[in-house]
């Protein structure tokens, strides 16, 4: 029989070959549990039923054969919430490790359904959700029960991780074709229109992207289910600040090179693993680099751009200027002018407005506001700096133009600006809806008002400050319904919807605000 897919390579156990068994076994139960459901909502056809069985079975593999995946999560679950498993599961009671449980099933199912059913809402408790779940634990229980605990996967994970490369083996496949991210990924790549591949877009999902368990990302997992010292871990969480640059080869071999980054001027000695060194001295290379045990070592692709002029050069500093995210990493000196500049901005806004939040009836509205705000500061320069200011930005008079989407100035259903304090405006439109539905405090939402209220809390535009801000004036009761969370009475409701959906904010992040030198 045929082993599953999406395996390690180069590493077998002996439970492998049982796998393409219990998959068979694990269709026919789920097929014949899909006749009784009562709603149609999680009817899978054949196809996504053969997935959906062969993602439960590595799913069991890793519990029964204690590898360490889903471990992993249910300990930053209890870390973010005091619970294993989210709405299912008491507050720091005891869980056997390797359990083939319904809830355990029941949890798992309710992350994954809504990634193979796109946009379905779903209730933790939903009846067929229950119902599938018991079903599935009850025929994994049986097909596991004496098979062998040795996993190919366990095998793989285990190997050594000495140098960068080795940890990006396990990162890369952790993240493509382990049973809890190949989904998100595949998402992830439809969503970025690219072929899977696609380096570039591969190393972006594995290093940036957060996904809705828990928020988290591959690198997270990874860093949870290997064995590693502090500053290894912390090495391997820093892989989703990538070091990309142009770079300059200043010297080097078929084992390490040397290369100065042109954005802040700092060497790093690369570790190779090649038959032969393709960078030559001299030619510049587009690339991203991370840090491990005390080497840098590329990440995804790296395009060549052969030798650049200096007029090149300078254009390539100015353009990751205007990238903030990358652009502070490396000029400590400009983050903490533009953190103090944000900071400024902020006490003003608030200042002006009485909050740091405000909803505009329309986008000329807005418009009108900002530009009238922007002119008064500059009337209260002195004058000798004013009439410079003006000349910088070729003011004919000293009112600055508005640079706002045409969209947006013609947006009439109220536009929400909330001011982060540590990264800039934030501005969503039709906030109408979003703000009178908060207001009714879970009761009676109109349609329009819980799939604004979604949309807010599911954009990754905003900030889970954003959310947060609104709900310590008017409540979230109104966030949970909308996600059909009504009815739970854990107070880490909100705490884990904005991390399910704003992983991101809850790494490292930069103002949006960009230094003009």
């Amino acid at each position: 029989m045929s082993k599953l897919p999406f395996r390690p390579e180069g590493h077998e156990g002996s439970v492998e070959q049982y796998l393409p068994k219990v998959q068979n076994a694990v269709v026919k139960a789920l097929t014949q549990a899909q006749k009784g459901l009562s709603y149609d909502t999680l009817r899978l056809d054949r196809p996504h039923l053969k997935a959906l069985a062969g993602i439960l079975v590595e799913f069991v593999e890793d519990l029964h054969c204690e590898i360490g995946i889903w471990r992993s999560l249910e300990r930053y679950n209890t870390e973010f919430f005091g619970t294993l498993l989210p709405f299912l599961y008491e507050p720091r009671a005891a869980f056997p490790l390797e359990a083939i449980s319904p809830t355990r099933l029941q949890h798992f199912l309710w992350i994954l359904y809504p990634q193979i059913i796109p946009d379905l809402l779903l209730r933790p408790d939903h009846t067929d959700l229950v119902r599938l779940a018991q079903v599935a634990a009850e025929v994994l229980q049986e097909q596991f029960a004496d098979l062998p605990k040795d996993s190919g996967v366990k095998h793989f994970l285990g190997t050594p991780h000495k140098r960068g490369w080795e940890v990006k083996r396990k990162l890369i496949w952790l993240g493509t074709g382990s049973y809890l991210f190949r989904i998100f990924c595949q998402r992830y790549i439809e969503e970025q229109n690219a072929e899977f591949s696609d380096i570039g877009v591969i190393d972006d999902f594995l290093c940036q992207q957060c996904t809705e368990w828990a928020g988290l990302g591959a690198i997270e997992i990874l860093a949870s289910v290997l064995d590693l010292s502090p500053e290894r871990r912390a090495d391997l969480l820093s892989w989703s600040e990538r070091h990309n640059a142009v770079f300059k080869v200043l010297s080097g071999n078929k084992e390490k090179i040397e290369v100065l980054n042109l954005i802040n001027d700092v060497k790093y000695r690369v570790r190779l693993n090649l038959e032969r060194n393709p960078f030559i001295r001299g030619a510049f290379v587009y690339g991203s680099l991370v840090p491990w045990d005390g080497e840098w070592y590329w990440s995804g692709e790296q395009k060549k751009l052969g030798r650049l002029d200096a007029a090149a050069i300078e254009h390539v500093k100015q353009h990751y200027r205007m990238l903030p995210t990358i652009y502070y990493r490396y000029s400590p000196e400009d983050l903490k002018k533009a953190r103090e500049m944000v900071r400024q901005q902020h006490e003003e806004f608030v200042a002006s407005h009485g909050k740091d939040w405000v909803v505009y009836p329309d986008g000329l509205m807005m418009a009108a506001d900002w530009q009238e705000s922007a002119r008064a500061k500059i009337a209260a320069l002195p004058e000798d700096k004013r009439k410079r200011l003006m000349e910088k930005h070729g003011l004919k008079a000293p009112v600055p133009e508005m640079d706002i989407p045409r969209d947006l100035l013609e947006s009439k259903n109220g536009i929400g600006v909330y001011f982060n304090p540590n990264e800039g405006i934030e501005i969503m439109p039709d906030f109408n809806d979003v703000l009178s539905g908060l207001k009714k405090k879970g009761r009676g939402l109109t349609e329009g008002e819980e799939v604004a209220i979604r949309g807010w809390v599911t954009s990754q535009s905003l900030s889970a400050g954003f959310v947060r801000r609104l709900a310590e004036e008017h409540g979230s009761e109104s966030i949970a319904a909308a996600f059909l969370l009504e009815k739970q009475k854990e107070d880490y409701v909100l705490a884990y919807l904005l991390r399910r959906y704003k992983g991101r904010f809850y790494r490292p992040r930069y103002p949006t605000l960009t230094i003009v030198k």
